[in-house]
């Protein structure tokens, strides 16, 4: 009799028995690296002298045997070659001899694990990105999760006050079905509360959803005193709750709740609540204010109130904006990308256009790495009038393309991402530019020489070394080394206009340079080659520049390839020409 003891991940120890003849034992796990322990009794009478692993990805149909062997009943290591269904089965053989029937086709595997490496997903219809719950009603959860191997109860749902509170449950009802709806009553009169909805499958991963905004928890201010009707003053969508409540009649008394609404200082409209319970779902036909005014019917029809005129105060004003602000964001001075020196006050400014902006709900973001990582540079930023202004002093770093952007709200919790016109280039005091872009030139020769000599190369190695190129030009603007192998780069990558534009700035600052007038004349011949001179003004400049080099110059250079090109191009460009004038 075998038995398979274990299945060992880097995570989790899992224990298993099974006789061969028995129904396989399932095991689900996270990791494609297991192990598999096992032990046997004896198959005859001599002891048992080697061990055979044997396993199927497709139930028992067909079985492959895995290329170990074991003498010792020491655990077999097997990485599975992705997720999903793998089965086992040990093979004893003792010194006699006599074997274990290794399993056939058909036969059943006697331990079975589950490979499953991927976490659930987990979907939120409610609440929405910018849903507000008020204080004293409850707030609706609904979600959805998937996952191959999600068990029958699997998702649990939580919330904190604040980001660096522990989480809580939230119901004390779960843990849920993988899809569903609850409803939660809110402890807090005010404030704002995180939700986080988490579903694990059964081996063990665990995917998440975390409200990306804080729910707002809105107070109830509307009913103090006499008034009878409260919502959010300001709301995103077009479509949000009245809660009402009704105080001239009891409730069996109320047979009808009627709620005259108006936009701006339009007529009066009525409309009655259904159902007469709070709240009553208000669907604004467009952007603007809106005033609301309470009136209940009673059986016996008589009205706790009379119907509003031109002139009745309303009991309750919601400004409609689902508009989200717009603007622009300046960082440091100059066109381009503006050059500053690290360790000097940069100013930062903004305008914000919003007619309902929170003055105090801007912060401000930096990433000095291009974009790639953010962090919060400041926060409850004031705007006047949509402007507003902020002075960083950074730190001693140097950095090519710092990036500012700018995260601003309106009352109605609609939220834009402003990012500034263009990167800052940081420049660090205590570094000379000359030798920082002398590193990223060798960045790049590096990068360059690994490409094979006349190929297209690899376009994506050979951007990278057109990056350091740029960081090293923006550091010295006067490297001709480095205009000259920018445009050799860009002629390979077939951007021609801009070769030859990088060509020609090479050439200005070392005229004398033959290898950099061959190629800056090569680049307009490339631009004739490609038909992208239909004036004539490559060629004749081509022309122009190789007349200006006198033959006794050309071989003066040392017999080799330039020399033999320059050459070939001064023929090149005559016979161009001279077919030219015959066409």
């Amino acid at each position: 009799m075998i038995r398979i003891l274990t299945a060992l991940t880097a995570a989790a120890l899992m224990a298993a028995a099974v006789d061969a003849e028995d129904v396989a034992v399932r095991a689900y796990f996270s990791t494609r690296s297991l192990e598999l322990s096992f032990s046997t009794d004896a198959v005859g009478a001599a002891p048992i002298r080697e061990y055979q692993l044997f396993y199927t990805t497709d139930g028992g149909r067909s079985w492959n045997e895995h290329p170990e062997r074991r003498s010792t009943p020491d655990a077999f290591p097997f990485v599975a070659p992705s997720d999903g269904e793998f089965g086992f089965t040990i093979v004893a053989i003792d010194a006699a001899g006599l074997r274990t029937p290794p399993p056939q086709p058909g036969t059943a595997p006697s331990y079975v694990c589950i490979v499953d490496t991927v976490a659930p997903e987990v979907r939120v219809a409610r609440p929405t990105p910018t849903e507000a719950v008020y204080g004293g009603s409850d707030l609706v959860v609904e979600w959805a999760a998937s996952d191959a191997d999600l068990g029958d109860r699997p998702v649990s749902i939580e919330w904190r006050r604040n980001s660096n509170d522990p989480w809580e449950e939230m119901t004390g009802q779960g843990p849920y079905p993988a899809e569903g709806r609850v409803q939660w009553f809110s402890p807090l009169a005010s404030g704002s509360l995180e939700i986080r909805v988490s579903a694990r499958d059964r081996a063990g991963n665990v995917g998440h959803w975390v409200t990306p905004e804080p729910v707002r928890v809105v107070s109830f201010d509307g009913f103090r005193g006499s008034r009878a009707l409260a919502a959010d003053p300001y709301s995103c969508f077009r479509r949000f709750p009245l809660h009402y409540r009704i105080t001239g009649f009891d409730p069996h008394e109320v047979a009808e709740v009627q709620i005259w609404f108006r936009r701006e200082l339009g007529p009066w409209q009525r409309i009655n609540d259904p159902d007469a319970t709070t709240p009553y779902i208000f669907e604004a036909p467009d952007e603007g204010q809106y005033f609301f005014y309470l009136r209940a019917i009673s059986k016996n029809r008589h009205a706790d109130r009379p119907a509003p005129g031109p002139d009745t105060p309303a009991d309750q004003r919601v400004v409609v904006d689902t508009l989200p602000p717009d603007g622009e964001l300046l960082a440091g001075v100059g066109e381009g990308t503006p050059v500053h020196t690290a360790g000097e006050e940069l100013p930062i400014q903004w305008l914000v256009h919003d007619e309902n902006l929170d003055a105090d709900a801007a912060k401000l973001e930096v990433s000095v790495d291009g974009g790639r990582h953010w962090r919060l540079l400041a926060k409850d930023l004031r705007s006047t009038d949509g402007q507003g202004s902020f002075l960083w002093r950074p730190p001693l770093i140097g950095s090519e393309s710092t990036r500012f952007r700018l995260v601003v709200s309106d009352l109605a919790r609609n939220r834009s991402v402003i990012d500034a016109r263009s990167p800052v280039r940081l420049l660090n005091p205590r570094v000379d530019p000359k030798e920082t872009a002398r590193e990223h030139y060798h960045h790049a020769m590096v990068i360059a020489r690994t490409q094979e000599p006349g190929s297209t190369g690899d376009r994506q190695q050979l951007a990278r070394a057109l990056e350091h190129l740029e960081i090293s030009l923006l550091y010295d603007p006067n490297f001709a080394e480095a205009w000259h192998d920018r445009g050799v780069i860009l002629r390979i990558l077939g951007r021609h206009p801009e070769a030859l534009e990088s060509f020609a700035k090479g050439h200005r600052l070392r005229p004398a340079e033959v290898p950099f007038t061959f190629d800056l004349v090569r680049a307009h011949l490339d631009m004739v080659d490609q038909k992208l001179d239909p004036d004539g003004e490559h060629l004749a400049n081509a022309t122009a520049i190789l007349a200006s080099v006198s033959r006794e110059s050309i071989y003066a250079y040392p017999p080799g390839e330039y020399r033999d090109l320059l050459i070939t191009q001064r023929i090149l460009a005559e016979d161009i020409a001279d077919r030219r004038v015959a066409e």
